[in-house]
């Protein structure tokens, strides 16, 4: 049975000239437990979805990971608490943060659902073979 998670969190998009609040949603679905989702919510009718491996946020909340489009970094000045996401497309990119003790939380709940280290159990490979070859 699947089984989904989703969180909204507050983020702040750090810009050159400003800094805004910025509402992301974060899901987890336990048939797809190599991925997560996060969805940055701009304005009415203003969304952008991104996809990436779980384990950026898992390990990224430690220490710099990531290559290419998405990259994840604790913030090292003291008593800061938090943790930066740095996305890039073709269109731009972006920095957003999020508060440390809300990224500890989410992974947790992801790691509830589907310990690291188990993610085989819970995806069907012979599936999703089948149907990105159909």
């Amino acid at each position: 049975m699947t089984q989904q998670i989703y969180t909204v969190l507050p983020f702040v998009l750090e810009g050159s000239d400003h800094e805004f609040p910025l509402v992301v949603r974060l899901g987890f679905r336990s048939d797809h437990p190599y991925e997560m989702s996060m969805e940055l919510l701009a304005g009415p009718g203003d969304r952008i979805c991104w996809t990436f491996a779980r384990d950026l946020l898992l390990v990224g909340r430690h220490r710099s990971w990531g290559e290419g489009d998405v990259r994840i970094w604790p913030q090292r000045l003291p008593g800061s608490g938090r943790v930066w996401i740095r996305l890039r497309a073709d269109g731009g990119r972006c920095a957003l943060s999020l508060g440390a003790a809300d990224v500890d939380d989410w992974c947790r709940r992801m790691t509830d659902l589907v310990p690291h280290g188990s993610e085989q159990d819970h995806f069907d490979l012979d599936e999703q073979l089948r149907l990105f070859l159909a």
